[in-house]
């Protein structure tokens, strides 16, 4: 794929936590697609570190515009997830109900989603465990926790490597799945927590012979919930759908050329109707470890689109995530992908209308040079402001990555189509 040409203008950040200043570089191009405005340089300041996996942590917004974005406390108060708050935009953000925030930490992976005027996020460690977090928008107890830490899953053996992605269904029950130790590696595992709170037993996704990993719920039409994964000896992509009740069909192959090796080469899905009719969208890092797409419209699975024209970042030395670094966004027909490039650590972003190809690759932002400045995590989601209007919102967290390293940036793309 071509890459778009660029221009620069530079932007000052002043890093609250710390008192530092550090100089980074935005760009814009001189055209923009239709219907696009480039982020404006000032990128807000999250306080607290990435969990470790490259799961599903984007920024979230209420309906009377306040920001969220779940983090992972620091390793001498337990590496315990938070929930952050902006009330301006994404400029300024502070923990909310730190008091009730869960004792249990060690955060290695994690899927935040809201439903209503709360926000559920699910985590894995030794064990699952589950908490809501009701937003301002809430009557009764806004910016508290409804639920502070409430076990899914007692591991015992805990793999190897940690996923955790859950999916709300239309009754306001969950479906939530996750990593475990089985058969001398590790398989995935899910279940229903119904709207009691009563949970259904553990049920395993898929028994084939060899590890499965990365779990990737997303709800779609007619109260499917979509569970894309990885089976990690074949390096396939591979797509099961789940209903409400609980019954699961067969598991579908997606990509056709195979994938990078790592144990999470794929992003997020997403979803969305085409005049009544059900899209989804995954990507994943190919064998060579360039971004890839599939596209699935009305259950036919369509060949392999390429994303970017080099290399993503994958499994960043210094944070271990064992996945690529991208992640996939929805504007109502067009969908976003975001990710950090292998040869600079840059953070990309690329486009693709419905129906059509993916465009130019286009640089979001130029975080500097050398290894200490690389986007080691990108998370981005179409949020709607309370006046109707639509921002691509993204974060990034760049090196050095460790237990004690605050390094997570917002901003946002105004779009105004």
């Amino acid at each position: 794929m071509r890459v778009a040409s660029l221009g620069a203008r530079t932007a000052v950040v002043v890093a609250l936590a710390t008192g530092l200043t550090t100089s980074m570089t935005y760009t814009a191009t001189p055209r923009e697609l239709p219907g696009e405005v480039q982020p404006s340089a000032y990128p807000g300041r999250i306080d607290g570190i990435e969990i470790e996996s490259h799961d599903h942590v984007p920024p979230i917004m209420d309906s009377r515009g306040s920001l969220y974005r779940v983090t992972e406390d620091y390793k001498d108060n337990g590496n315990r997830p938070r929930f952050m708050r902006s009330g301006d935009g994404g400029q300024t953000w502070r923990e909310m109900d730190a008091a009730n925030r869960s004792d249990n930490g060690d955060t290695e992976s994690g899927w935040a989603v809201r439903a209503g005027r709360s926000i559920w996020f699910v985590w894995e460690t030794s064990s699952v465990w589950l908490t809501k977090f009701n937003t301002s928008d809430h009557r009764r107890r806004p910016n508290r926790y409804a639920i502070s830490s409430e076990t899914v899953a007692d591991l015992g053996d805990a793999p190897d490597n940690q996923y955790a992605s859950l999916a709300v269904n239309r009754d306001g029950s969950l479906w939530i799945a996750y990593a475990v130790s089985a058969g001398g590696g590790q398989k995935i595992a899910f279940k229903r927590r119904l709207r009691s709170g009563r949970y259904t037993p553990q049920r395993i996704l898929d028994n084939r012979a060899g590890d499965t990993t990365a779990p990737r719920m997303v709800r779609g039409a007619n109260g499917i919930t979509h569970i894309f994964y990885k089976d990690h000896e074949a390096n396939h992509i591979l797509w099961r759908r789940l209903t409400g009740g609980g019954r699961l069909s067969a598991a579908r192959r997606v990509d056709s050329g195979g994938t990078h090796s790592i144990a999470t080469p794929l992003t997020n899905a997403v979803s969305y109707n085409d005049r009544g009719v059900q899209v989804l969208v995954v990507a994943f890092a190919s064998p060579s470890g360039v971004l890839k797409s599939v596209t699935i419209r009305g259950g036919r699975i369509g060949p392999e689109q390429r994303i970017s024209a080099g290399r993503v970042m994958i499994d960043p030395e210094v944070v271990t995530s064992d996945a690529a670094v991208a992640h996939l966004a929805v504007n109502r027909r067009t969908v976003h992908a975001l990710w950090s490039d292998a040869a600079n650590g840059h953070v990309y972003r690329d486009v693709h209308v419905n129906r059509r190809r993916w465009g130019a690759d286009r640089l979001v932002v130029n975080t500097g040079a050398g290894t200490d400045r690389q986007a080691q995590y990108v998370y981005g989601k179409v949020l709607r402001w309370p006046s109707g209007r639509r921002i691509l919102a993204f974060t990034y967290d760049i090196g050095p990555h460790a237990d004690d390293d605050s390094n997570i940036h917002y901003n946002r793309v105004r779009l105004t189509r």
